[in-house]
């Protein structure tokens, strides 16, 4: 009689095994996909803190220029008569 069961022992640990391998997989498919969805998100902050750097950038140039600009015409500018 235990000879009989044995067969259906290995069995019933087979399917046990196969479900377990399946919650695996199942299970990391879904943390794959939030890997990749946290990459994403984690790139495209990064290439709006990048815009916003190049953003700065421009407008610090401008400003420097433009107060280069003032500078230099304030050298060049000649002294008004009369001091003032």
């Amino acid at each position: 009689m235990n000879r009989k069961l044995v067969p259906w022992a290995v069995a019933i640990c087979f399917g046990f095994a196969t479900a377990w391998l399946a919650d695996l997989y199942v299970t990391s498919r879904a943390e794959n996909a939030l890997l990749r969805d946290q990459l994403s998100l984690a790139e495209l902050e990064l290439q709006h803190i990048q815009n916003q750097l190049e953003a700065e950038r421009i407008v610090n140039r401008r400003e420097l220029a433009d107060a280069l600009g003032k500078t230099q015409q304030a050298a060049v500018k000649p002294a008004e008569p009369g001091g003032k």
